[in-house]
């Protein structure tokens, strides 16, 4: 997967006053998941969610939040497909294709 992705959101956000329907993200770094492993033990699974999304896309956390629920599902899933997946029999990663 490349490091940098382009997605498309189905239902655009308004940001000061303009339609914004495409947001950048880049691969997140150990730095991103244990700052959201922090938040998640404070605050829970989406909120965890939220403040991924907010690191990998430089976005506000206040403007993620504003994301049409299907457009966040799916984005959710482009970043979880930057993770590592690690196999039940070694706990090695498998490599992302």
């Amino acid at each position: 997967m490349a490091d940098n992705l382009r997605f498309t959101l189905q239902y655009p956000l308004k940001v000061s006053g303009k339609g914004v329907s495409i947001i950048d993200l880049r691969r997140p770094k150990v730095r991103d998941i244990a700052a959201v492993e922090k938040v998640r033990a404070a605050e829970g699974d989406l909120a965890a969610s939220i403040a991924l999304t907010a690191a990998v896309t430089n976005l506000p956390v206040e403007l993620v939040e504003e994301i049409d629920a299907a457009d966040f599902a799916s984005l959710s899933q482009v970043i979880a497909g930057f993770m590592p997946r690690a196999t039940p029999a070694t706990g090695e990663p498998t490599p992302q294709t």
